[in-house]
């Protein structure tokens, strides 16, 4: 994190539309989604209808609550240029809402697009399937993903289906082992937040809590909503609070993903 954090000082010092492309994913790595939200519609002034730093902007909406807002940015990206980053982009936005479903019919048109699952969209395919019970020969989808791909994000797909009760492949050892791999890798937020998914699911509340404060970010919904409901769980309702609430604000979809929590639903 030091290397980017360098890398976006350095990279503020430069001026074209480009330039500021690369901070702003620089940025995203860092999950800053607020300072995000407001540099780059001023980027766009100055590079009007640049498809990059419009997709760049809408997938920090969908981070900072504006999820809908966000999400039509990302489609006016796309009637310019369908990267793969955009579709990632939609996707989120519709994990976000609770709709896995439409995340992995987003997913299914890449695969047709791209002529098939493009490297880096292991952990997103895994992830819709997962959520939107679709668990037939899952294990299958994602033998297929590990045997063709050293892509980091493979380890997390895992960590995802193995963390996930009710699916075949349950294992938290096994989830929490490879989302340590990931993270010895590289260090994606995700792999800290499916950490503390993997661990609430388990029981393991402090563990839970353990993963976030490890690697998590503040900004990052997952991060907020994981480490909140495990503190619930624990009884430690100030500090919930404060972290839910800020889940709350950044998604206008929260109590929608909270009702599918076990032990949460009508409370």
């Amino acid at each position: 994190l030091e290397d980017i954090r360098i890398s976006v000082k350095l990279a503020g010092e430069l001026s074209s539309a480009r330039d500021e492309s690369i901070r702003f994913v620089l940025l995203m790595d860092l999950c800053r989604w607020s300072r995000l939200a407001t540099e780059a519609p001023e980027a766009l002034k100055r590079w009007p209808g640049n498809a990059q730093l419009l997709q760049i902007g809408g997938i920090a909406r969908i981070h900072v609550g504006e999820i809908d807002a966000g999400l039509a940015d990302l489609e006016s990206a796309q009637s310019v240029s369908k990267t793969v980053d955009s579709y990632s982009g939609i996707a989120e936005a519709y994990f976000l809402m609770g709709q896995p479903a439409e995340a992995l019919r987003v997913l299914e048109q890449v695969k047709r697009t791209f002529g098939g699952l493009p490297q880096g969209f292991s952990l997103d395919w895994i992830r819709a399937r997962v959520d939107a019970g679709e668990t037939a020969d899952l294990q299958k989808d994602y033998n297929a993903m590990a045997s063709s791909s050293r892509d980091v994000r493979v380890h997390l797909a895992h960590a995802y289906l193995a963390g996930t009760p009710g699916c075949p492949a349950y294992d938290p050892a096994a989830s929490i082992a490879s989302a340590r791999v990931a993270q010895a890798l590289m260090a994606f937020v995700e792999s800290y937040w499916i950490e503390a998914r993997t661990a609430f699911f388990a029981g393991r509340y402090s563990d839970a809590i353990s993963a976030i404060d490890r690697g998590g970010q503040e900004e990052e919904f997952w991060c907020l909503f994981w480490k909140g409901m495990s503190l619930l769980k624990l009884g430690s309702y100030s500090e919930a609070r404060v972290l839910l609430t800020e889940a709350r604000r950044r998604n206008p979809y929260f109590l929608k993903l909270a009702a599918k929590i076990p032990g949460r639903q009508g409370q």
